[in-house]
């Protein structure tokens, strides 16, 4: 059952709903089958396809007053006999190339005799669709626009599809005592995007704790003497540079991460770190920077606090 009735668009007009980018009101005469008035409609409805989609309601005309300008006046009935809905599809159907997902739903109207208004429900676009004047238009706020090219260049990108991974850093507690805590770093990828990835790299620092805890003269504990041990597998590689007060860890993925799945290298990085006290003020200065790259995706660059690798 639709959702639009008389009284549905009668409270557009009690409440006074101002037209936006996402709405537009249209007196009957709007509708007309001289050229000029069906290459209006084409502007008017490509224009909200190659915005961000929204309503045109035809049988709403608003107010003449410049105060009251893009508000509702009232309801103006359509002569259906005259302009059915099969007309006003026909007219939109000659934009190019057609909309995919328009809905024409036509209300009886207590107006007048074989009265109606149409509301156009308009799907944002997947591409740039072109008026019969053969031009591009886009819906800015209250205006029908003529489209710049690289307007329209990035209308017509909406379709392509480019990957979209992310990478997370977490902790696995692997010992908990009073004075002392050990932690497995946790390293997920995980392909949040609908586009299937074949290769990906992540490239992190971490900083070198057992450094740290030298430099800011950390009071020396047996039970963290190593208070950092990395063992990577391959694919994950480990670089270290005499006194960088960090390692640098290079993963490359050897599969396939599909849509919404996730990609657990933790085991690969084989990270161990201990954290007392001392250590944890270390670490509060400290950040993970990394760098990730997905197939066509732009790399991505981050910064984690190492706040977030640890709960000592």
């Amino acid at each position: 059952m639709s959702r639009w009735d008389q009284q549905a668009l009668q409270s557009y007009i009690d409440n006074v709903a101002e037209e936006s980018q996402h709405l537009e009101y249209k007196a009957a005469d709007a509708l007309g089958k001289s050229d000029g008035k069906k290459a209006e409609i084409t502007k008017d409805v490509s224009a909200m396809a190659n915005a961000d989609g929204g309503i045109i309601i035809y049988g709403i005309k608003e107010y003449k007053d410049p105060s009251k300008r893009h508000l509702p006046e009232r309801l103006d009935g359509v002569d259906r006999t005259l302009f059915p809905k099969e007309w006003l599809n026909q007219v939109i159907d000659s934009i190019e190339p057609r909309i995919s997902g328009i809905t024409i739903n036509s209300v009886n109207l207590s107006t007048g005799s074989n009265h109606a208004a149409y509301v156009v429900e308009i799907p944002k676009s997947t591409t740039a669709h072109q008026a019969r004047d053969m031009r591009y238009y886009r819906r800015y706020n209250f205006e029908c626009l003529q489209m710049h090219d690289h307007e329209i260049r990035d209308v017509m990108s909406r379709m392509v599809v480019t990957p979209e991974v992310d990478v997370q850093f977490g902790y696995e507690p692997i010992e908990t005592r009073y004075d002392i805590h050990v932690y497995s770093l946790r390293v997920i990828i995980a392909n949040k995007g609908r586009k299937v990835v074949n290769h990906t790299k992540l490239v992190f620092t971490f900083p070198d704790l057992n450094l740290l805890k030298q430099r800011h003269m950390v009071i020396p504990n047996r039970d963290v003497e190593g208070a950092l041990q990395f063992d990577p597998i391959p694919p994950a590689y480990l670089v270290k540079k005499p006194d960088e007060p960090y390692y640098s860890i290079e993963y490359r993925s050897s599969g396939v991460l599909f849509p919404d799945d996730q990609e657990d290298i933790s085991r690969l990085v084989n990270c161990r770190y201990w954290v007392n006290n001392a250590i944890r003020r270390v670490m509060e200065e400290s950040t993970l920077c990394w760098r990730l790259c997905a197939d066509d995706m732009p790399p991505k660059n981050g910064k984690t606090p190492c706040s977030q690798i640890h709960c000592f």
